[in-house]
This record gives C-alpha cells, structure tokens and sequence, in this order.
C-alpha cells in the first residue's frame, strides 16, 4: 500500500494531506481541538478577462531587434519594458475557496469567532495523544485521522470524489460543529435548509462568482447562524460549483448534493476508490526495498537525510507524484496550475497561475509514458482556450499571422506579457512549446481525430514564426528578440544582459514542433 502517515497533526499549511478531483482540492489538517481542511476550486481567480495588448508593441519590435543586435541589450531591455509590457503587466492570479473547520465538542469551549484575529492560537495547538494517527493512501485518495481523547474514540475519514464531484467525511466521536470561513470576508452565510448551509462570494476586479454548500446526512444536523451542529457519528458532505462553469452556481452545488445523498456515503466512497484505483494501478515503480511502511513519514524522510538509505521513499514518491495529478488535472476541469489545485494565498506564489516557459509542461510530462493519458485533457481544453487571444498577441504586438504566447497565461487563456521582467516577460515560445504536447499525445495514443481537431492549432503556431524569424549574421533564422528563459548573460564589455536573439532552446523547441507537423502528414 503506498500511503503517507503521521503520528500527530499539523499546523503547517505544507505539512497538510491533499485530497482533489480536478475541480476541488482540500488540504487535510487533522487537528483535534480543530479540524481544519482548507479547499480549493480550480475555478476561482481573481479579475475577469481583459484585453491587455500594450498597443506600441508593433511599431518597436523592430528597433528592439536593431538594439540586440548592435548589443546595446540595455536599451533593447528598457524599450521593452515600456512598450511590449502588457496593461496592465498582470494577468489574473489563483485564489482560495476558503475554510471549512470541524469543532468537536469537549471539556475546553472554543469560540466561534473572526479565525484570523481571535483564535488562531487554539487553530495552531497541537495536543499531545499517545495513538494519534493521520494517514492519506494514495492508492485510493482517502484520508483517515484517529486518535481516542479522554475516552472517546474519534475517526474522521474524508476524500473528494471526481464520478460525483463532491467532498465526503464522516466523523466518529463527540458532536460537532461544522462551519466554513474565507479570509478575505468577502462572503455571506447562510441557511439553506435544516441541514444545508451555503457560503457564496465572488473574487475582486470583477473576478468569479463561487460557492460552498456544505450539508450534514446524518448526525441529527441543525443550524444555528453561520455553524452546523451535528452529533458526534456524521456524515458531512460538501459542493463547490462557480460562475465559470455553470450560472447558476447555487443550484447546482445542491443538485450535485442530492445526487450524492441520494448515493449514500458507502457507494461514494465505492465509486471514488474505483476512480483512483483505476488510474493509480496502471502504472507502479517497483525498486526492492526493505519495507519501512511502519515508520512515519516525516521520520523516514529525517534518516534519509541523516544519511540512511530508504528506496521505499523513492517508489512512493512516484506513485506520489502521479497521485497528485490525478487529484488536480482531471477531463473537464482546469489544468494543474503551479500548485496543482491546492493554494491557501489570496496574493499566492507567482500568483498560481499557468507558467509556460516549462512549470506547465514539466506537470504534464510524465501522464502519457505513465499510462494517465486523459488527465491531459484538461491542457489541451486550456491550449484552445488560448488560441483567440494568441491570434490577437501574434496580430498586435508582431504583425503576424498565427497564434502566440508569452511565458505564463490564466484561467482566460491571457497570452500578452507577464510582469516587466525581461529574463523571462518578452519570451514568444509558449505557443509552441504546449503544442509540444499536443504532438506527444497523438504519438503515444494514435488517436486521428485528436489530431484531426488540434492540427490546425499545431499549424497556426507554425504559421507565427514563419512570419517573424529573421536572419542574424549568419544567414541564419532565429527567433529575436528572445530570451534563454530566465539566465542572464555578460557581454564582453562586461554589460548583463538577458534579452536576446536566437536562443538555443528556442531553435530546439522550433526543431521539434516543424518535425513533428512533419510527421502528421
């Protein structure tokens, strides 16, 4: 059994257990004075989709050109920053679902206040239990946490189904309260039935609309204000739906609830372990080993670093790393962005979102030579997504037919520059380098009519640089101006530079896209 287990709870968000099915994604806690599973939707991001074509690009591109070539790369740099930088320089960046705490009854009274200011002491507080345990098998995407306090054993066991699209946990132990929270407060609760409480806000610059319907089956549920109380043995389950998908929101996230009420927790759970079991077993690294599975996890990885040799870790950190796709790239949703599904920050990291100069495809490269060929899906729905707006950069900024990107793109399929960052800003390879991808797949599932419907896509990226590569010195076509994303170079006057003209890596991704079209025929 490949799983991942500790014997006390965590208060670090990176130290939490991932559950997801591609639209939601939780992060596990396992708390005992406080539950907490902080959730994600793929599909909430701030800001709407904006046209953010810097309208000076076409006419500079040229003298940029000139610039690199006559090695004045300051200026080049400069000029680029005013007039080929996207307005604004950002697109719209990934944001949190929100909280949802349970609270198990017991001898110390927690109040139910702001989490934030009044008790995130009690939240961080691990106690001290002799038979804790928190474990996620990854073979079937369930999270269990158990532990017996002042006599009462509790159990909470919880995954995210992908055939139901819904989150299950059932508790044994004391009563509970349940109740959602969002950092920022930009939502209301309230009472949808006797057992149905629903969290619904939308994200800033005109950003999505979402939803949180959390219900109680069992457990004898009522509601009092913003808490779900049940009994100590309940089932709880869980819906996230958003305006991207579906408008009317609300509504749905209750239809996906009935469905699954109606299913009842044992064949949701059935059908879940089905679903990732299936794709989990297809694909297995097998390096002999001796087994430490008794042995905590954390502790495994400290005598590793101490100096032991553990090839278990190494086997379960593949089947690790497939499992965390399966849980955030699944057919109709969003692609694992740079986090996968699970984010906690409303001003996250690189903001979460698709960076295309490698972290998108380095996500994606191992799902076709290990047997999950579908959760590419998810990729080429975004690479289509992109098409309209790549015509509109390639059009704009390059006076070129085709379709293009720069080195990151969002939930809209954005393809102007990111940021003012010439290392990186000003690269024109995103294009290609994802239908690198499109490529692959037909490579390894022959499947003509992918080929029949991406093709065209695959030829208009083609078409790009067949109307912008220039000849350098040599006589040569390159790509300019282009960077070696993210390196910086010294001249020999001694300036640094990161802007370029033909950078090696962009005349091996235009190798392997014009090959492959190549090969289509």
């Amino acid at each position: 059994m490949n799983r991942l287990w500790y014997d006390k709870a965590t208060n670090d968000w990176n130290c939490a257990l991932p559950l997801g099915n591609g639209f939601m994604g939780a992060m596990c806690f396992g708390g005992t004075l406080i539950d907490r599973f902080q959730l994600n939707n793929d599909s909430i991001w701030w800001s709407g989709p904006r046209d953010r074509i810097n309208p000076d690009a076409k006419e500079s591109i040229p003298v940029i050109r000139k610039l690199i070539r006559e090695g004045r790369i300051t200026e080049a740099e400069d000029m680029a920053n005013e007039t080929l930088a996207g307005i604004p320089e950002y697109q719209s960046h990934y944001e949190p679902l929100g909280d949802l705490f349970i609270i198990p009854e017991g001898s110390e009274r927690i109040q139910i206040l702001g989490i934030r200011e009044h008790w995130s002491g009690q939240l961080n507080r691990i106690e001290e239990i002799s038979d804790y345990k928190r474990e996620l098998n990854i073979d079937t995407g369930i999270h269990t946490v158990s532990y017996t306090k002042e006599d009462v054993k509790f159990v909470r066991e919880s995954f995210i189904s992908y055939p139901d699209r819904v989150m299950a946990v059932k508790c044994q132990g004391t009563p509970l309260r349940i109740f959602p929270e969002r950092a920022d407060q930009c939502e209301k609760v309230y009472k949808l039935s006797n057992n149905t409480l629903c969290m619904e806000g939308m994200t800033g610059a005109g950003g999505t609309s979402f939803c949180m319907v959390i219900r109680a089956v069992k457990g004898n549920p009522f509601i009092k204000g913003r808490t779900l109380h049940t009994d100590g043995d309940a089932e709880i389950l869980v819906a996230s739906q958003t305006y991207y998908y579906c408008k009317d929101y609300v509504e749905d996230a209750v239809r996906i609830l009935d469905e699954a009420e109606k299913l009842g927790y044992e064949k949701l759970k059935q059908r879940h372990v089905r679903d990732v079991s299936e794709l989990m077993n297809r694909c297995r690294l097998s390096i002999e080993c001796e087994d430490k599975d008794d042995i905590p996890t954390d502790i495994r990885l400290k005598n590793v670093q101490n100096g032991e040799s553990d090839n278990g870790l190494i086997n379960l950190a593949f089947a690790y790393g497939r499992y965390l796709l399966v849980s955030s790239s699944r057919p109709g949703s969003l692609p694992a962005n740079l986090q996968g599904i699970w984010n906690d920050s409303f001003s996250p990291m690189w903001d979460s979102k698709y960076t295309i100069n490698i972290n998108a495809q380095m996500n994606y490269w191992p799902v076709e030579v290990t047997g999950l060929s579908e959760l590419h899906a998810p990729l080429f729905d975004l690479i289509k997504k992109m098409v309209p707006n790549g015509r509109k950069a390639a059009s704009g900024m390059y006076g070129a037919r085709g379709w293009m990107a720069h080195h990151n793109t969002d939930i809209w399929g954005d393809c102007a520059p990111q940021d003012t960052w010439p290392a990186a800003s000003y690269w024109q390879m995103g294009a290609a380098w994802l239908c690198l991808h499109i490529l692959e797949h037909y490579r390894y599932t022959g499947d003509r009519a992918f080929m029949e419907e991406y093709l065209p896509i695959v030829k208009e990226a083609a078409l790009f640089f067949e109307d912008t590569l220039t000849q350098n010195e040599n006589g040569e076509l390159v790509v300019s101006p282009s960077v070696s994303p993210e390196n910086i170079y010294r001249l020999p006057s001694g300036e640094k530079g990161t802007m370029c003209e033909g950078a090696s890596m962009d005349a091996q991704i235009l190798y392997e896209l014009f090959t492959g079209l190549i090969e289509t025929k």
